[in-house]
């Protein structure tokens, strides 16, 4: 049985990206803390191989399975690389919008503010320190939402599939 995994794995990111979307310049760390567990353990569960990979084999000959299992670390992959790129392309893109104009312009042309700007906010007077941490606050906050979306999808994804017994020998 391997369907529940995957159910709750895609349910505790749903609700993890959930709570780290309500996150604010403000919030307290025992609260960050605590939504990141709850994102990390939907990860825990999907990541790790097996509940992920037991699907795609069950259905599957032992003569299959060398290029079935290719074929899944290739699509992970793939898929990893896409996730990156989008969330990042979202959090770039709300940054260029929602950062104060004269901070932003201690930054040449092209340079990737969101990892640039991070070592340099704790250096700043207020209220230009409150304004940054809150552009990024609401830039990430797009990010969260942008994967809830996705994690909605993964989780229906679920009832696509198929409970095939697994083979024991």
């Amino acid at each position: 049985k391997y369907r529940w995994v995957n159910v709750l794995g895609w349910a505790c990111l749903v609700v993890g990206f959930g709570l780290l979307s309500l996150l604010d310049q403000s919030t307290s760390t025992g609260k960050w803390v605590g939504y990141q567990i709850v994102a990390a353990a939907g990860l825990g569960f999907l990541v790790r191989l097996p509940p992920m990979v037991f699907p795609a084999l069950a259905p599957l000959p032992v003569s299959r399975t060398a290029s079935a299992l290719a074929f899944f670390s290739f699509s992970r992959t793939f898929a990893q690389t896409w996730g990156v790129t989008i969330g990042s392309t979202i959090l770039q893109n709300r940054l260029d919008k929602t950062l104060p104009a004269q901070f932003g312009a201690q930054f040449p042309s092209g340079v990737q503010i969101a990892y640039a700007a991070i070592p340099v906010i704790d250096n700043l007077e207020d209220p230009l320190r409150s304004e940054v941490r809150d552009a990024f606050a609401k830039s990430l906050r797009v990010v969260w939402l942008a994967m809830i979306v996705m994690s909605g999808a993964g989780l229906l994804s679920v009832g696509l599939m198929r409970e095939v017994p697994m083979q024991k020998t």
